[in-house]
């Protein structure tokens, strides 16, 4: 595929997300919660550019992969639903998903690993998560969220790092299955979580009942 061609499709993979950088401008801005979150995306802004141009420099340029598809299709839906719907933070979801198979499909599954870390400092930039992060955590002074966040941030950091210096291959399958793998977790994690709110089950007991004649 061509140069100019890539960079094109690169380019309208990102609309999406980038669709909804209004709206995460105003959330930082008006958002306690959410006032950290440009830090990410300014993080992602930065190291994507190096990222890309050592993936265009790089001698052997993978084929189209296809197989992406079965991600960038899915993104793509639900990002339609979403804005049908209204919610924000999954249309900005779609939109890094959506981004970050583009990438994968032009560049290949190998190329896409080497910046997984890079996209995933996006998902730290999403709108609301801080609050869902302390959510979970149970922390009512709503700094367990940042702290996490940034945490997450350094090791995505770190792991960015180890890919550009060393260069390791995976499987386009290995990342599917642990993608798949994360998704049913997180599934089985947040099932467990509004099963846990539910009250004690209802127990019917029949010894004080009045039995024989009436």
């Amino acid at each position: 595929m061509p140069r100019y061609l890539r960079f094109t499709l690169l380019f309208i993979g990102f609309i999406p997300f980038g669709a909804k950088l209004p709206y995460m401008y105003r959330a930082w801005r008006d958002s306690p919660q959410d006032r950290f979150d440009w830090i990410f995306v300014t993080l992602f802004a930065i190291l994507f550019p190096l990222v890309w141009i050592k993936t265009r420099k790089r001698e052997e340029v993978a084929t189209v992969d296809y197989t992406v598809l079965i991600v960038l299709i899915p993104s793509l839906l639900v990002y339609a639903a979403a804005m049908h719907m209204a919610i924000n933070a999954l249309q900005i979801i779609c939109g890094i998903c959506t981004a970050f198979s583009v990438f994968w499909l032009i560049y290949g599954g190998q190329n896409a690993y080497r910046v997984l870390p890079t996209f995933g400092l996006l998902f730290l930039g999403v709108t609301s998560t801080t609050y869902w992060v302390n959510y979970y955590v149970g922390d009512p002074g709503m700094m367990s969220g940042h702290i996490i966040k940034f945490a997450a941030a350094l090791i995505l950091l770190a792991w960015q790092t180890i890919n550009i210096l060393w260069e390791k291959k995976v499987q386009t399958r290995s990342l599917l299955y642990s993608g798949a793998v994360l998704l049913a977790m997180l599934y089985i994690w947040q099932s467990e979580e509004s099963s846990s709110e539910q009250g004690a089950p209802m127990v019917l007991s029949l010894t004080p009942g009045k039995v024989g004649t009436y």
